[in-house]
């Protein structure tokens, strides 16, 4: 067994059942587009000497909050692969801590576990993530599902672009609560934290109105 071997099988398993809810192949991932937004889904097989742990993952993008990222940073947004940059994601980590998801990651050593893996994923997507996620459908609610309750300081850049397109009443604590974020995780890369006071003083500059415009 080889990685090339299962990605093959990954390939036609997701080809076949993610079609059936709208989605296409694009490049490394999946992707539904509807209107503004686009939808996510990817699994991820990795290749430790015959034994390959995989993960899946999945989440929203907006063209929106994509073309302001884009215009703040042109280096990182205009490669091919951020067409579709994802404004929120969900990784099977996360989701195993938080309880919403029951493994951890999975363990390939045959091909028959890896159709386990990939059926008990797609189960989940199909009557829990994408069900999540095509709920949202548009800018408020995108912003109530990242400021709701932040705790990754690197939701920051989305989060606070959407705060100001939606007018979020709590944009000014916000940015607080972002800054705060990086300090109470000692956050050790000066890039990113510059990168949320890139944001911060962009989007002093301009009204909610101004930056739909931009983002149009």
């Amino acid at each position: 067994m080889n990685k090339k071997k299962l990605e093959k099988i990954k390939s036609i398993v997701l080809d076949s059942r993610l079609s059936k809810i709208g989605f296409k192949r694009w490049k490394y991932r999946y992707l539904n587009k509807k209107d503004d937004f686009y939808y996510s889904f990817m699994f991820t097989i990795y290749d430790y000497n015959d034994i390959f742990p995989s993960n899946f993952s999945y989440g929203i993008g907006n063209k929106t909050v994509t073309k302001i990222c884009r215009l703040l940073f042109p280096e990182e947004y205009n490669i091919p692969e951020n067409k579709y940059a994802l404004t929120m994601a969900f990784h099977q980590i996360q989701l195993f801590e938080e309880g919403r998801y029951p493994n951890l990651e999975y363990k390939i050593t045959n091909e028959n576990e890896l159709y386990d893996s990939l059926n008990e994923t797609i189960k989940y997507f199909e009557t829990t993530g994408f069900p999540e996620l095509i709920a949202i459908s548009n800018l408020k609610q995108l912003d109530k599902l990242i400021n709701e309750n932040p705790e990754n300081p690197l939701s920051g850049y989305h989060g606070l672009i959407l705060a100001k397109l939606v007018n979020n009443p709590d944009y000014q604590n916000l940015i607080s609560v972002y800054r705060n974020l990086f300090k109470k995780k000692n956050w050790q890369n000066e890039e990113d934290i510059k990168k949320l006071e890139t944001v911060i003083s962009f989007l002093n500059d301009y009204s909610s109105t101004e930056l739909l415009e931009i983002g149009r």
